[in-house]
Protein backbone atom coordinates (compact mmCIF):
# COMPACT_ATOMS: atom_id res chain seq x y z
CA UNK A 1 0.00 0.00 0.00
CA UNK A 2 1.59 3.41 -1.17
CA UNK A 3 0.46 6.91 -0.02
CA UNK A 4 1.48 10.49 -0.05
CA UNK A 5 0.80 11.76 3.09
CA UNK A 6 0.52 15.59 3.82
CA UNK A 7 0.54 17.18 7.36
CA UNK A 8 -1.91 20.14 8.39
CA UNK A 9 -1.45 21.30 11.55
CA UNK A 10 -4.73 23.43 12.59
CA UNK A 11 -5.60 25.25 16.01
CA UNK A 12 -8.93 23.16 16.42
CA UNK A 13 -10.72 25.03 19.48
CA UNK A 14 -12.30 22.70 22.32
CA UNK A 15 -15.99 22.03 21.07
CA UNK A 16 -19.26 22.96 23.35
CA UNK A 17 -20.19 19.75 25.45
CA UNK A 18 -23.43 19.64 23.22
CA UNK A 19 -21.06 17.91 20.34
CA UNK A 20 -19.76 15.07 22.24
CA UNK A 21 -22.43 13.23 22.66
CA UNK A 22 -23.00 12.48 26.34
CA UNK A 23 -24.07 16.13 27.31
CA UNK A 24 -25.82 16.78 24.78
CA UNK A 25 -29.19 18.93 25.27
CA UNK A 26 -31.80 15.90 25.80
CA UNK A 27 -35.46 17.31 25.57
CA UNK A 28 -38.25 15.54 27.76
CA UNK A 29 -39.24 12.02 26.55
CA UNK A 30 -38.16 8.77 26.55
CA UNK A 31 -35.26 7.79 23.64
CA UNK A 32 -36.86 4.46 22.88
CA UNK A 33 -39.77 6.36 21.73
CA UNK A 34 -38.23 9.21 20.25
CA UNK A 35 -37.57 8.75 16.01
CA UNK A 36 -34.72 7.29 15.00
CA UNK A 37 -34.79 9.03 11.35
CA UNK A 38 -34.80 12.96 11.25
CA UNK A 39 -37.43 14.43 8.39
CA UNK A 40 -36.67 17.30 6.65
CA UNK A 41 -38.93 18.74 3.92
CA UNK A 42 -37.16 21.27 1.28
CA UNK A 43 -38.83 23.83 -0.81
CA UNK A 44 -37.96 27.09 -2.52
CA UNK A 45 -37.76 28.87 1.45
CA UNK A 46 -35.71 27.00 2.42
CA UNK A 47 -35.99 23.58 4.89
CA UNK A 48 -38.01 22.55 7.93
CA UNK A 49 -38.01 20.18 10.17
CA UNK A 50 -41.03 17.97 11.11
CA UNK A 51 -38.82 15.99 13.84
CA UNK A 52 -37.36 18.16 16.35
CA UNK A 53 -35.46 15.44 17.85
CA UNK A 54 -34.40 12.05 16.76
CA UNK A 55 -32.17 9.32 17.77
CA UNK A 56 -28.99 7.92 16.00
CA UNK A 57 -29.06 4.18 14.65
CA UNK A 58 -25.83 2.05 14.86
CA UNK A 59 -24.59 3.44 11.28
CA UNK A 60 -25.06 7.58 11.95
CA UNK A 61 -27.62 9.79 12.11
CA UNK A 62 -30.68 9.51 8.99
CA UNK A 63 -32.04 12.30 7.46
CA UNK A 64 -35.39 11.36 5.52
CA UNK A 65 -36.03 14.81 2.70
CA UNK A 66 -38.75 15.30 1.19
CA UNK A 67 -37.73 17.74 -1.84
CA UNK A 68 -40.85 19.86 -2.60
CA UNK A 69 -39.49 21.22 -5.73
CA UNK A 70 -39.40 20.14 -9.05
CA UNK A 71 -35.25 20.22 -9.04
CA UNK A 72 -32.39 18.27 -7.62
CA UNK A 73 -31.32 19.88 -4.31
CA UNK A 74 -28.27 19.77 -2.25
CA UNK A 75 -28.70 19.22 1.14
CA UNK A 76 -26.13 20.41 4.04
CA UNK A 77 -25.82 18.91 7.30
CA UNK A 78 -23.49 21.02 9.78
CA UNK A 79 -23.16 19.89 13.41
CA UNK A 80 -20.72 20.54 16.60
CA UNK A 81 -17.41 21.85 15.82
CA UNK A 82 -18.30 22.81 11.65
CA UNK A 83 -18.63 18.93 11.42
CA UNK A 84 -20.30 18.62 8.43
CA UNK A 85 -21.85 16.70 4.81
CA UNK A 86 -24.23 17.34 1.86
CA UNK A 87 -25.90 14.62 -0.10
CA UNK A 88 -28.26 15.18 -3.31
CA UNK A 89 -31.53 15.10 -2.90
CA UNK A 90 -33.84 14.50 -6.45
CA UNK A 91 -37.39 15.75 -6.02
CA UNK A 92 -39.21 13.59 -3.79
CA UNK A 93 -38.41 11.56 -0.92
CA UNK A 94 -34.96 10.39 -0.61
CA UNK A 95 -33.03 8.92 2.83
CA UNK A 96 -28.94 9.98 3.91
CA UNK A 97 -26.84 8.82 6.33
CA UNK A 98 -24.26 11.41 8.31
CA UNK A 99 -21.39 9.87 10.97
CA UNK A 100 -21.94 13.12 13.06
CA UNK A 101 -21.97 13.19 16.82
CA UNK A 102 -25.02 13.86 19.10
CA UNK A 103 -26.07 17.01 19.90
CA UNK A 104 -27.42 19.90 17.36
CA UNK A 105 -27.53 20.01 13.95
CA UNK A 106 -28.37 23.09 11.04
CA UNK A 107 -29.94 21.39 7.89
CA UNK A 108 -30.18 23.55 4.43
CA UNK A 109 -31.31 23.24 1.23
CA UNK A 110 -30.36 25.03 -1.64
CA UNK A 111 -30.35 24.46 -5.86
CA UNK A 112 -27.73 23.82 -8.05
CA UNK A 113 -26.86 27.81 -8.29
CA UNK A 114 -26.68 28.74 -4.68
CA UNK A 115 -23.52 28.99 -2.65
CA UNK A 116 -23.88 26.46 0.47
CA UNK A 117 -22.28 29.30 2.38
CA UNK A 118 -25.00 31.83 2.08
CA UNK A 119 -27.81 29.03 3.42
CA UNK A 120 -31.00 30.84 5.21
CA UNK A 121 -34.13 29.59 6.54
CA UNK A 122 -32.29 26.73 8.27
CA UNK A 123 -34.02 23.30 9.87
CA UNK A 124 -32.38 22.95 13.46
CA UNK A 125 -32.90 19.76 15.26
CA UNK A 126 -31.31 17.64 18.03
CA UNK A 127 -29.47 14.34 18.17
CA UNK A 128 -30.28 12.77 21.39
CA UNK A 129 -28.05 9.51 22.21
CA UNK A 130 -29.75 7.96 25.43
CA UNK A 131 -28.98 4.45 24.49
CA UNK A 132 -25.04 5.43 24.27
CA UNK A 133 -24.25 4.16 20.07
CA UNK A 134 -21.74 6.72 19.52
CA UNK A 135 -18.19 6.81 21.21
CA UNK A 136 -16.31 10.02 20.64
CA UNK A 137 -14.16 11.11 18.91
CA UNK A 138 -13.67 14.61 19.80
CA UNK A 139 -9.69 14.68 21.13
CA UNK A 140 -8.72 16.51 24.93
CA UNK A 141 -6.89 19.25 23.09
CA UNK A 142 -7.02 22.61 21.37
CA UNK A 143 -3.95 22.26 19.18
CA UNK A 144 -4.18 19.23 16.45
CA UNK A 145 -2.09 17.58 13.65
CA UNK A 146 -3.71 16.06 11.53
CA UNK A 147 -2.43 13.44 8.56
CA UNK A 148 -4.18 12.69 5.80
CA UNK A 149 -3.24 10.05 3.10
CA UNK A 150 -3.56 10.59 -0.43
CA UNK A 151 -3.94 7.07 -2.58
CA UNK A 152 -3.85 6.73 -6.15
CA UNK A 153 -6.29 4.86 -8.25
CA UNK A 154 -6.73 0.99 -7.57
CA UNK A 155 -4.98 1.08 -4.57
CA UNK A 156 -5.71 -2.03 -2.29
CA UNK A 157 -6.83 -1.86 1.61
CA UNK A 158 -4.82 -3.33 4.31
CA UNK A 159 -5.74 -6.35 6.20
CA UNK A 160 -7.17 -7.06 9.55
CA UNK A 161 -9.24 -5.16 12.34
CA UNK A 162 -9.18 -1.30 12.76
CA UNK A 163 -7.47 -1.41 15.92
CA UNK A 164 -4.61 -3.38 14.68
CA UNK A 165 -3.78 -1.34 11.78
CA UNK A 166 -4.35 2.11 14.10
CA UNK A 167 -1.51 0.33 16.45
CA UNK A 168 0.73 -0.44 13.57
CA UNK A 169 -0.24 3.60 11.93
CA UNK A 170 0.82 5.04 15.37
CA UNK A 171 4.41 3.06 16.78
CA UNK A 172 5.99 5.50 14.66
CA UNK A 173 4.02 8.79 15.61
CA UNK A 174 3.53 8.90 19.62
CA UNK A 175 1.87 5.65 20.64
CA UNK A 176 2.91 4.41 23.96
CA UNK A 177 2.31 0.99 25.12
CA UNK A 178 0.12 1.55 27.86
CA UNK A 179 -2.23 3.70 25.82
CA UNK A 180 -5.38 2.06 24.63
CA UNK A 181 -6.79 1.97 21.10
CA UNK A 182 -10.40 0.98 20.92
CA UNK A 183 -13.59 1.22 18.31
CA UNK A 184 -15.13 4.81 18.12
CA UNK A 185 -17.85 6.76 16.15
CA UNK A 186 -20.57 4.49 15.04
CA UNK A 187 -20.51 0.48 15.45
CA UNK A 188 -22.07 -0.19 11.86
CA UNK A 189 -20.72 2.89 10.29
CA UNK A 190 -19.42 2.80 6.16
CA UNK A 191 -16.32 4.39 8.01
CA UNK A 192 -14.24 2.85 10.29
CA UNK A 193 -12.43 4.60 13.43
CA UNK A 194 -10.59 3.79 16.48
CA UNK A 195 -9.43 6.36 19.34
CA UNK A 196 -6.21 6.19 21.67
CA UNK A 197 -6.68 7.02 25.42
CA UNK A 198 -4.00 7.92 27.19
CA UNK A 199 -4.57 8.73 31.01
CA UNK A 200 -8.22 8.35 31.17
CA UNK A 201 -7.97 11.06 27.59
CA UNK A 202 -8.69 10.80 24.03
CA UNK A 203 -5.30 11.76 22.44
CA UNK A 204 -5.38 10.59 18.53
CA UNK A 205 -7.96 9.56 16.09
CA UNK A 206 -7.77 7.44 13.51
CA UNK A 207 -10.28 7.01 10.60
CA UNK A 208 -9.79 4.27 7.56
CA UNK A 209 -11.73 3.78 4.76
CA UNK A 210 -13.01 0.83 3.07
CA UNK A 211 -11.56 -0.50 -0.66
CA UNK A 212 -13.92 -2.49 -3.34
CA UNK A 213 -11.76 -5.44 -2.29
CA UNK A 214 -13.09 -5.29 1.68
CA UNK A 215 -9.79 -3.69 3.03
CA UNK A 216 -8.92 -0.96 4.82
CA UNK A 217 -7.17 2.49 3.77
CA UNK A 218 -5.78 4.63 6.33
CA UNK A 219 -7.79 7.85 5.66
CA UNK A 220 -7.01 10.23 8.33
CA UNK A 221 -4.86 10.63 11.69
CA UNK A 222 -5.62 13.30 14.10
CA UNK A 223 -3.22 13.93 17.34
CA UNK A 224 -3.09 16.13 19.96
CA UNK A 225 -0.12 18.04 19.65
CA UNK A 226 2.50 16.41 22.28
CA UNK A 227 1.16 12.91 21.78
CA UNK A 228 4.42 11.75 20.54
CA UNK A 229 6.40 13.80 23.42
Amino acid sequence: MQARLRLLVAAIPALAAAGCGEDASRPAGDATTMPDVVEIACSSEGARATTPAARPQADGVHIAVTNETDVRLSVVVRGAGGRGGGRDAAPGHSEHVFELPPGQLEVGCHGPTEDSSELVNLARVTIVDEEGVWVSLELACEEVSSTIADYGEGTTGGRGEPVELADAALRERGLRSSDRIEPAGYPDADGDAVRVVRDGETLAAVHFRRTPDGGLLLDQIDRCDGFGA
